[in-house]
């Protein structure tokens, strides 16, 4: 039998710990991931805008690195704002900010820790 269980560092409260304790006295095997690498935040986005991603795009994405979630709402955001120019193949930024959904979607996270 094969169970897949996911966990964020810190995050699932004291029960959640206790079993993942529990888990590893019986050694189950952990997969730890780390941040995605900008060549995989690249790649993230380029599949996303089935278009090859132009300097701006890519300059945006680095500021949201991490995991998967980050560069998607990126993305979101700036279609939202109307800051993405897709066309014969290309994506080009054209703000040079982070739209306000991330930061707004990054500030809800931190604030459901806190509960």
């Amino acid at each position: 039998m094969l169970w897949v269980l996911t966990a964020r560092t810190g995050a699932g409260g004291p029960a959640c710990r206790e079993t993942l304790t529990a888990l590893e006295r019986e050694d189950a095997r952990f997969l730890r991931l780390t941040a995605m690498t900008p060549c995989a935040v690249a790649d993230i986005v380029q599949d996303a805008m089935r278009a090859n991603a132009d300097a701006s795009l890519l300059s945006l994405a680095d500021k949201a690195p991490g995991n998967p979630f980050q560069p998607a709402e990126l993305l979101r955001g700036l279609d939202e704002e109307g800051w993405l120019d897709v066309s014969g193949g290309r994506a080009v930024a054209t703000g040079d900010t982070l739209p306000r959904r991330l930061s707004d979607t990054m500030q809800q996270r931190l604030d459901s820790l806190q509960r």
